[in-house]
């Protein structure tokens, strides 16, 4: 199924007024931040692919872009998401890859001193 693709200029607005409101920058915000993105964990990989499914790639879509998430072709590594937005007779293009934004905790620290 396609959408249209919002014009620019419509895209713009909508990034600056989410941006200006508080409550929907800092929902936003909490959402992505919630996830436990640890990708040094093996066992994190479906959380991270939920990241980019649930998280991240709503966000791209409500500007326009259309979003597909592939699998790391490295063994163990998170998952890849590209987003790409049509403008016309160019393309903007937007690679996203996870590396982690979630650190394992202290706790496992402690575990090996």
């Amino acid at each position: 199924m396609t959408h249209p693709t919002p014009d620019l200029q419509q895209v713009i607005i909508h990034a600056e007024n989410a941006f200006d409101d508080p409550d929907g920058y800092f929902k936003n915000l909490s959402k992505l931040v919630a996830f436990k993105t640890e990708s040094q964990i093996s066992a994190s990989l479906p959380i991270l692919f939920d990241y980019l499914k649930r998280g991240v790639g709503p966000l791209f879509k409500e500007l326009g872009y259309h979003i597909k998430i592939f699998e790391n072709p490295i063994i163990g590594a998170g998952p890849v998401m590209l987003a790409e937005r049509n403008e016309g007779s160019q393309f903007t293009v937007v690679g996203y890859g996870h590396v982690a934004d979630d650190f394992r905790g202290r706790r496992h620290f402690d575990d090996v001193a």
